[in-house]
């Protein structure tokens, strides 16, 4: 796998003017920071140009986005630009992958999650109803979800307790249950011959609590 970082610099004879330097060292985009120690140079380069508040030097605070570069600071930028060409040479070995692609928890506590989700979901729901909901039933597949909710004794992570306590406060007592992985949409779609699947929209499988 290739890691390329793209420097935005293109062939140019226009002047440098403070407009396109700082374009062009915003527009690197390196999330893992592979190329950390050449990004930082440009950023000091940025950090001359626009000066805090608080900061002494004021010969840069009057320079307009389209003037040219003072001469200290265009040597800097030159220098800068001859180092980007060193970044095309890194080869790193790994995939890199966005974490919100994977499970960042574990998946007794995702389940407990998504079980939270589906309690405050139905108290909003049996709040905003006119008609009396006698009963609610909530199913999940995963039986530690049961033990998070029923068991009020043990002690667990600040995490679990306060999912398990919103489900507890949203829901009425022993409305969660075991859902057999047979009865599960998932399973019966990708298990079951597509002949034996009925087409029926009105023929939902059966679930009792």
């Amino acid at each position: 796998m290739g890691f390329y970082v793209d420097d935005g610099l293109g062939p140019s004879s226009s002047p440098e003017e403070a407009r396109r330097v700082l374009a062009t060292i915003n527009f690197m985009y390196d999330p893992p920071g592979v190329v950390c120690p050449v990004v930082l140079t440009g950023r000091l380069v940025q950090r001359k140009l626009l000066p805090r508040i608080s900061d002494d030097i004021t010969h840069f605070r009057e320079l307009g986005w389209d003037d040219e570069l003072p001469r200290s600071v265009k040597a800097e930028w030159e220098s800068w630009k001859m180092d980007l060409k060193e970044p095309e040479s890194i080869e790193i070995p790994r995939c890199f992958i966005s974490k919100n692609l994977g499970v960042p928890i574990s998946s007794p506590r995702l389940e407990l999650s998504a079980a939270a989700e589906a309690a405050s979901s139905s108290a909003k729901i049996v709040a905003e109803l006119e008609c009396k909901v006698s009963t609610v039933h909530h199913y999940s597949d995963c039986k530690v979800v049961l033990g998070y909710t029923q068991n009020e004794t043990r002690r667990n992570s600040r995490y679990v307790t306060g999912r398990a306590e919103v489900i507890r406060t949203d829901t009425p007592s022993r409305s969660f249950h075991v859902l057999n992985p047979q009865q599960k949409a998932a399973t019966i779609e990708t298990s079951t011959p597509l002949w034996q699947i009925s087409k029926d929209p009105n023929d939902p499988v059966p679930i009792s609590p």
